[in-house]
């Protein structure tokens, strides 16, 4: 049996559209309030904002090296408990019973050291990830620089454009359903 789609109801419709209507109103405000904050904070020449790219890159580059050293201490320690544990099979059996806890104690400080190793790399992941995201905004603020978008008016923005575009389109679908649900009535 083929099964029946509905359409909304005008009521449902003018509902959603107004839903829309004010979600994209509170994003409209956002972004402008987002590129006024830009706007505000404007570096001053295209060499200041290349300075930042280079410090965010050496930070990014700073960041990577020390999860590096971090993993490949985490490798290492690992690389011991196996040494440890073939050790401890090659022993005879007889000594097994006496050695276990020196196999215990240095399995157990190496599993500490590799836990803290592993917290301090997901630490160290966040902090890359940060490092990535302000080294992309000085890219980003360069090219925006370059092409001159803070010289123009807010209105210009074409972020606030598409933005506004849409709002209006929402409008449209709003008065076309309240429409709608009028003529339904009468």
């Amino acid at each position: 049996m083929a099964q029946q789609t509905t359409s909304p109801s005008p009521t449902d419709r003018v509902q959603a559209a107004h839903a829309n209507v004010v979600f994209l109103t509170s994003v409209l405000s956002e972004l402008r309030l987002q590129i006024e904050d830009e706007r505000a904070n404007v570096p001053g020449s295209e060499d200041v904002i290349k300075a930042d790219i280079l410090k965010a890159e050496m930070q990014l580059e700073k960041v990577e090296n020390k999860i590096n050293r971090e993993k490949q201490e985490c490798k290492q320690r690992k690389h011991e408990i196996d040494e440890w544990k073939r050790w401890y099979s090659s022993i005879a059996q007889i000594e097994k019973s006496q050695e276990r806890e020196k196999l215990d104690f240095e399995i157990n400080w190496r599993s500490q050291s590799i836990a803290e190793g592993e917290a301090k790399i997901s630490q160290l992941e966040q902090e890359k990830l940060a490092a990535i995201t302000n080294l992309e905004k000085s890219k980003i603020q360069l090219e925006a620089f370059r092409e001159g978008v803070y010289n123009n008016p807010i209105e210009s923005d074409p972020r606030l454009i598409e933005a506004e575009l849409a709002l209006q389109a929402a409008q449209d679908e709003l008065k076309a359903a309240q429409a709608e649900e009028i003529a339904k009535a009468l």
